[in-house]
């Protein structure tokens, strides 16, 4: 989501293999995860461009959505170096999952919510409100001084977004379609994640992952 391209990850034993895909860029990253899904990962190595000035930490989710099943990795900096320990810099999302979904026990209803997400494509804050009778969704900017608010329906999980409204930077060229997953650790419920597409497909194939939003830890 951060550097807008593909990666390919494949698993050796208890190693896990990053390489870049669909480029001409030739390198490899070697780290170990450990059994809750967790490793340590040093993207310092020959020929890799971009590489973060310290390692991070890479954690293993389940994103769940009715049938839809897919395993997200999200990226976060324990030295506080970057961010806040925890607070997500990145998430890579698995591209057309051939697994089929698993039922989960602990998954938290859409219909009530009220929280800050972590955009990953842009790298601040958006507060979502879900209403509970009228299926609405309101999105507004969140700890900058931005004024705008977008405001949506949700059918089965899934809302249409026109970002394009009075105040707000940068917008898409057309509206994208929200996807609200349970992000899931170890077959229990963590927290929300919000995928953005493009149902026309105009700037993306449709269904490719253009954008996530991740649900942020309420502030004491």
């Amino acid at each position: 989501m951060h550097d807008g391209d593909k990666k390919v990850l494949t698993y050796h034993g208890d190693y896990l293999y990053i390489k870049p895909y669909d480029n001409n860029q030739t390198w490899v990253v070697k780290t170990k995860v450990s059994k809750s899904g967790v490793a340590v990962v040093d993207f310092n190595v020959p020929g890799k461009p971009g590489v973060p000035p310290v390692n991070l930490t890479m954690t293993s989710y389940t994103l769940h959505w009715y049938s839809v099943e897919k395993i997200a990795w999200e990226f976060t900096d324990p030295s506080g170096t970057l961010a806040a320990p925890g607070y997500p810099l990145n998430t890579w999302i698995e591209v057309d999952p051939s697994h089929k979904a698993m039922e989960y026990a602990n998954v938290r209803d859409i219909d009530a919510f009220d929280y800050v997400v972590a955009d990953m494509h842009d790298g601040d804050e958006k507060r979502v409100t879900i209403h509970i009778q009228g299926h609405s969704v309101e999105i507004h900017p969140y700890n900058n001084t931005q004024v705008w608010e977008v405001d949506s329906v949700f059918k089965n999980s899934e809302a249409v977004i026109d970002f394009h409204v009075p105040g707000k930077p940068a917008y898409p060229p057309v509206n994208l379609t929200a996807r609200f997953y349970d992000m899931l650790r170890i077959g229990s419920y963590d927290k929300q994640a919000i995928e953005f597409y493009d149902a026309s497909g105009t700037i993306a194939p449709v269904g490719y992952p253009v954008n996530l939003w991740i649900e942020l830890p309420k502030k004491p």
